[in-house]
């Protein structure tokens, strides 16, 4: 029982106090971080959903963790609190690529380094970052350069329909494309939709693609993005 007293006049004993200025300035440059992170990640990101939506809230996650992280290091108590706190948190967001998570926990990253006053460490460390996936995205573009288009194609299912209309779109990718490769699969209740990589090589094929799309079954509904970047 003495020790359990002393435990508790331990954590009770280590709080300090928050200054106000350095607050100030973490949260400034947390914003103005990941500002540029968002910025970043709708210019040079690849997912397909509309990555201005999830850039937005880049900002607000990386101010609330500086926030969180500058009050919890200064007790112990609380810190200790934020454990089961936290529990019941859960991101409802649907993130369906790797890349949005990526960008989310970088955004987390940076209100981390801010709250725990790594302001040099954590700006650096960004840079390194920003411009490590900069030289990758090159790299990747020079040896993957044909594959310029973005095809998504949303077709009706029913339970027996679901693999043939599959079956059916990538035999047509297969005639038509120099490169199909199959970036995502999402089914729903009455639909599914199918996003690929694709080089069409003309616009001659393009028009033969639009075609032959659109004669298979299932209604179709299908849109081209170019989102091919030399950097």
């Amino acid at each position: 029982m003495e020790q359990f007293d002393k435990f508790q006049k331990f954590i009770v004993s280590h709080s300090g106090e928050v200054s106000l200025e350095g607050l100030v300035i973490n949260i400034i440059l947390s914003a103005v971080l990941c500002a540029t992170l968002g910025w970043f990640y709708v210019r040079y990101g690849t997912t397909l959903a509309s990555r201005q939506s999830l850039a937005k809230i880049f900002v607000l996650v990386g101010v609330t963790t500086t926030l969180v992280i500058t009050v919890i290091k200064a007790s112990l108590a609380l810190s200790l609190g934020l454990v089961g706190a936290l529990s019941i948190v859960r991101f409802r967001a649907a993130i369906k690529e790797p890349e949005e998570l990526a960008f989310l926990f970088l955004t987390i990253s940076i209100g981390l380094g801010l709250g725990a006053d790594q302001r040099v460490v954590t700006t650096i460390a960004l840079i390194l970052i920003l411009a490590s996936f900069l030289v990758y995205r090159w790299y990747t573009s020079v040896q993957q350069k044909e594959e310029n288009f973005f095809l998504t194609v949303t077709a009706d299912i029913d339970e027996e329909s679901e693999s043939d209309i599959l079956q059916e779109v990538i035999s047509v990718l297969q005639d038509e494309c120099g490169v199909a490769v199959l970036r995502r699969y999402e089914k729903r209740k009455e639909d599914i939709e199918m996003a690929f990589l694709v080089d069409v090589g003309h616009y001659k094929s393009l028009t033969r693609l639009n075609e032959r799309l659109g004669a298979l079954p299932g209604n179709p509904r299908f849109a081209f993005i170019e989102d091919f970047r030399v950097l």
